[in-house]
This record gives structure tokens, sequence and C-alpha cells, in this order.
């Protein structure tokens, strides 16, 4: 598997995936995340409003749950310690789910 790389600048200047304000829950410790842009097909970035952590959302499922939702997997990133910012998701992941039509 391919681990995605980005600046925090890029992930934060990039298309809005949506123009309402979106988010992504996870199944566990009930974490949510506001979406911030598109990263790749059926991919967004999103960031806790809480700590600002920046996470790569993945669409995994097909089915839309009754309230229109779809599983996903959250990736967490790692600084790779450049002077760009350059964040790597390969920090470990959860599952989620988010709107279906996000992606």
């Amino acid at each position: 598997m391919n681990t995605l790389t980005a600046t925090r600048d890029a992930i934060l200047t990039a298309p809005r995936a949506s123009t309402h304000r979106t988010y992504v829950s996870t199944d566990t410790a009930g974490w949510v995340y506001e979406v911030v842009g598109a990263a790749a097909p059926g991919q967004v970035f999103a960031r806790s409003e809480r700590t600002g952590l920046l996470v790569l959302v993945t669409r995994t499922g097909r089915v839309r749950n009754a309230r229109g939702l779809v599983r996903v997997r959250v990736d967490f990133p790692t600084d790779t310690g450049d002077a760009a910012g350059t964040l790597a998701f390969d920090g470990g992941h959860v599952g989620g789910h988010a709107p279906a039509d996000l992606f």
C-alpha cells in the first residue's frame, strides 16, 4: 500500500469536498472530524475541530445505512520532519462512518 503524503498547507487549501459542513465520525471514542478538502477519488481530508488534528478519510463501504452513511477508514498522520510540514498518513487507523454523497 502506498502512503499518501501532503503538506499541511496543501491540505488546508485543497478544494472543499462539499459546500456544506460535513462531518466524519469514528466508531471508537466518538471522535468527530470536519471535512476540509478533497484528497483523491474516494478520499477526503478532515480536521478535528477540538484538537486541529488532520486525518485522511477513505471510503471502504458501498452500502448506505439507514442514515445515508457508509463505512470509512480514518488514517492518522505522522510528521515526516521536513521543513515544509509534510504529513505521511501511516500513523494507524480506525473505522468510522461518513455521508455517502461526500465521495
